[in-house]
């Protein structure tokens, strides 16, 4: 029986594992590859530490969840994709809070990014300046959406 602090024998961590999981399914990615698809995923908020995803690596191919060729390029193996699909749900989520797929969770997220503007420690100046680039690009967008 798998122990409820676990994902397919996996220790619960941030749910990164499942992301380099669902990456991998895709295509064959050395570790430095993957960082970098996180961090453009995450759209730049995140972005793993070597420390943090080189270990992850070593622990899902000793947990045989994924293999690594001559060029060290990993891949999903059977047993990893299996874990992938038990936990869709999870993972959807997961991916739904860094990678909007519709218009609601678009403007949730610029939400965000304003308050974090808004909240941080910039400048009167700096912080006005970034508003009004976020303003005219949304201007943009709106001009785009009423194709005008």
């Amino acid at each position: 029986m798998e122990d409820s602090s676990t994902y397919g024998g996996m220790k619960k961590h941030g749910l990164l594992r499942f992301w380099v999981l669902n990456i991998l399914s895709q295509r064959r990615l050395n570790g430095s590859e993957i960082i970098k698809e996180i961090e453009e995923n995450s759209m730049g908020w995140w972005k793993p530490s070597p420390g943090s995803i080189y270990p992850l690596l070593s622990q899902l191919e000793k947990a045989e969840f994924v293999t690594r060729d001559d060029f060290n390029r990993y891949s999903i193996t059977a047993k990893g994709k299996e874990t992938i699909d038990k936990h869709f749900q999870k993972i959807r989520y997961f991916y739904s809070k860094t990678n909007p797929d519709d218009i609601e969770s678009i403007l949730e997220n610029i939400n965000s990014e304003l308050m974090f503007i808004l909240d941080s420690n910039l400048s009167a100046d700096g912080a006005e300046k970034q508003i009004n680039s976020i303003e005219e690009k949304l201007n943009e967008i709106k001009k785009r959406l009423r194709n005008d």
